[in-house]
């Protein structure tokens, strides 16, 4: 029911800090990027929480910044649905099935910049992919890679699948 709000479309956002609070104001006129996880980025100003943005060199193409923000949001988010399924194979000649059976646990990742890019060893040892292993498949695609980068930095033991011709 969209009747008293409105929704502007737009995940990633590339601009310049207009106006500041008082403990950031060494961002001001600053060009940052940032990911928007509901949306608004098509608007003219958005307001956003100081930690989830990164501060830009000011000759970083913003189109380009953009396409890698919207690259790593999908690696991000298709690692964030898959966080805590763990797929078991039952072995040939057990009583049950043998599809894979998938369990869930609660655990997610943090919706923020920081927690796409940086190789921060504490938030790494807190990830929920820490030590576990993740098969990739088309490793080879700019998401794959996206994916690939995004897993090793959350300290898991990454496998890959990709067509030669993108090897």
């Amino acid at each position: 029911d969209l009747k008293d709000e409105v929704w502007v479309p737009g995940h990633e956002i590339v601009g310049r800090v207009e106006r500041t609070g008082t403990n950031s104001k060494s961002l001001l006129g600053k060009r940052i990027a940032a990911l928007l996880p509901c949306g608004g980025g098509c608007a003219s100003y958005v307001r956003i929480q100081a930690e989830d943005l990164i501060v830009l060199p000011e000759d970083a193409d913003s189109n380009e910044v953009a396409a890698l923000l919207s690259t790593y949001m999908t690696a991000y988010q298709c690692l964030e649905s898959a966080v805590g399924k763990v797929v078991k194979v039952e072995e040939e000649g057990d009583d049950e099935s043998v599809a894979p059976k998938e369990e869930t646990s609660k655990r997610s990742f943090k919706w923020s910049l920081s927690g796409l890019f940086g190789n921060r060893e504490e938030k790494k040892k807190r990830s929920p992919l820490y030590g576990k292993n993740v098969l990739i498949v088309g490793a080879g695609s700019i998401v794959g890679l996206a994916l690939i980068d995004l897993a090793r930095n959350a300290g898991a033991n990454v496998y890959t699948v990709s067509h030669s011709a993108y090897m």
